[in-house]
């Protein structure tokens, strides 16, 4: 019998997690439980992102990337909107503040 290694168990977290938890939370009516399935899926996504680079596979890690992107997308939707308002300007802060930096190291 074959032994377990890290990269099996990222397989199986991220079937679990992606597929078998996630998935039938983001068909529900309520935007809490749609949020929950999202943040599984991006669990399930990150965890087959590692796996894929680890052994190698790093054109098909960019779509489980791609996922993670698009489940961060999905939490962030289904937020209140109190909530929504305030990561989007934690984020706008974030990016022009490196934006200028970056502008600046440039000229």
């Amino acid at each position: 019998m074959r032994e377990v290694n890290i990269i099996d168990v990222l397989q199986i977290s991220s079937v679990l997690a992606g597929s078998l938890v996630g998935s039938p939370k983001i068909a529900s009516r309520l935007p809490k439980q749609r949020a929950i399935g999202f943040m599984f899926v991006g669990l399930g996504s990150l965890c087959a992102f590692i796996a894929q680079v680890y052994v190698g596979l790093y054109i098909l890690s960019l779509s489980s990337f791609i996922w993670l992107g698009f489940s961060l997308k999905g939490v962030l939707v289904n937020l209140p909107r109190e909530t929504q308002d305030k990561y989007l300007d934690l984020l706008r802060r974030f990016y022009f503040r490196k934006g200028k930096r970056l502008v600046r190291t440039l000229t």
